[in-house]
C-alpha cells in the first residue's frame, strides 16, 4: 500500500533538488526500459542540444544514489563525458537547431560541455520517505507513452525536419498529400514496380523491364530444356560461366567454344515464310 494519500504530503517530503556527479549515479538494475542504440544517440543529441532541460526534469534517485528515473539520460551524460570537442561538434551537426545557429552560439554551447566535463553534476531529486514498492512503481509509470501524437497539430506547429531530430523518424501522416487525391494527372504515368527473382538474386524492376525480362526468360527456356539455369550469366553476356553452369567445367574447353558459338549465332529471318 501507499505511504501518501496526500499528494500535497508526497511533495513536501522530496528533498530540494541537488546537483549530483554524474559518475556516482548508479544504474537500476531492475530498469524494464530498453533503448536502441540509434535512439540512444538520438538522446546524447537531444541532451548535448539542450541542457537546460536537465534542470526542468531532474534524475531522481534515492539516498543510495540508485536511478528511479533517467537511467537513459545518464548513460547519454555519460557518453557526453568521454567526448571530445569534435566528437561533441560531430553530434551536434545532426541536430537542425544546433546547424540554424551563429557560430558563436555553436561555439559557446560547446565550450559549456567542455566545462561541464570538468565537474560532471547533473540535477537530481532525491527520493526520500519512499517505500520500494512506490519507487517501483515510478521507474515503470514514468516513461509509459498513454496519449497519442496528433499530426494535425503537429504539422501546424512543428517543422518536418525538428520531428525527426527529435523522434528520431518522422510518420508518413505528417506529409501532406491532399494536393495529389484529386490529379486526374497522377495515374496517366504511374509506374509500379515488380520483384524479378533468378536464383538467389532479387531485384526490383518496372512494369516494362519486367515484361520484357519475362520475355527474354521465356525464350531463354525453349531452348535449354524448360531451365533458367545460366540465364543471368547469359544475360550479362558471360557465356563461358553460362556453359560452366549448364555443363560443367571441360578440361579441354571445347564444348564451352562450341556452345558459345551457338548462343551468338542469330537466327536468320525465312523470307519464305513472310510471303
Amino acid at each position: 500500500m501507499h505511504s501518501f494519500s496526500n499528494p500535497i504530503k508526497i511533495l513536501l517530503q522530496i528533498d530540494m533538488d541537488k546537483l549530483v556527479n554524474v559518475r556516482e549515479l548508479v544504474i537500476n538494475p531492475m530498469n524494464p526500459r530498453t533503448i536502441t542504440e540509434f535512439m540512444q544517440e538520438k538522446l546524447t543529441q537531444s541532451l548535448l542540444l539542450s541542457p537546460w532541460m536537465m534542470a526542468i526534469n531532474p534524475i531522481k534517485i534515492d539516498g543510495e544514489g540508485v536511478i528511479w528515473t533517467g537511467n537513459a539520460r545518464t548513460a547519454s551524460l555519460r557518453i557526453i563525458l568521454e567526448m571530445d570537442e569534435d566528437s561533441i561538434e560531430d553530434m551536434l551537426t545532426q541536430q537542425t537547431l544546433y546547424r540554424n545557429m551563429t557560430d558563436e552560439q555553436q561555439q559557446n554551447l560547446i565550450q559549456y560541455w567542455k566545462k561541464w566535463q570538468e565537474n560532471p553534476e547533473v540535477p537530481c531529486r532525491i527520493l526520500e520517505n519512499f517505500t520500494d514498492e512506490e519507487k517501483r512503481e515510478l521507474l515503470v509509470k514514468d516513461n509509459l507513452h498513454a496519449g497519442e501524437d496528433d499530426p494535425e497539430m503537429l504539422r501546424k506547429f512543428f517543422d518536418r525536419d525538428l520531428i525527426s531530430d527529435f523522434f528520431g523518424s518522422v510518420s508518413w501522416n505528417l506529409y501532406d498529400y491532399a494536393d495529389k487525391i484529386n490529379d486526374v494527372e497522377a495515374g496517366k504515368n504511374k509506374i509500379t514496380m515488380k520483384t524479378f527473382k533468378c536464383g538467389y538474386v532479387e531485384f526490383f524492376l518496372t512494369d516494362a523491364e519486367y515484361a520484357s525480362l519475362e520475355q527474354l526468360v521465356e525464350e531463354y527456356k525453349a531452348k535449354h530444356g524448360d531451365k533458367t539455369d545460366g540465364f543471368l550469366a547469359w544475360l550479362l553476356g558471360d557465356f563461358e560461366l553460362q556453359n560452366a553452369i549448364l555443363y560443367g567445367e571441360k578440361e579441354d574447353g571445347s564444348d564451352k567454344e562450341e556452345e558459345t558459338e551457338n548462343e551468338e549465332e542469330e537466327v536468320e529471318p525465312n523470307d519464305n515464310e513472310e510471303e
